[in-house]
């Protein structure tokens, strides 16, 4: 995964996960927005709202599960 900079030189993926609307993906990002996304979560920002299962997961069970789409 890239990392991208606004135009102030700040991170977009680390505003993102501070924000709430992004995950940190410790595959990829070795936890470097850990801290940031326990605090979203912890004040209920973005996506913390709420609660799902980190998408990565998701996609591992259904296909542990042999999950099929249908379609409609």
């Amino acid at each position: 995964m890239g990392d991208c900079e606004r135009a102030d030189g700040r991170s977009v993926q680390q505003w993102l996960v501070e924000q709430g609307p992004a995950l940190d993906w410790p595959k990829y990002s070795s936890g470097a927005f850990a801290s940031l996304q326990a605090a979203a979560k912890a004040s209920k920002r973005g996506i913390w709202a709420g609660s799902f299962p980190a998408p990565w997961d998701w996609r591992a069970e259904r296909r542990t599960t042999g999950y099929r789409q249908v379609s409609h």
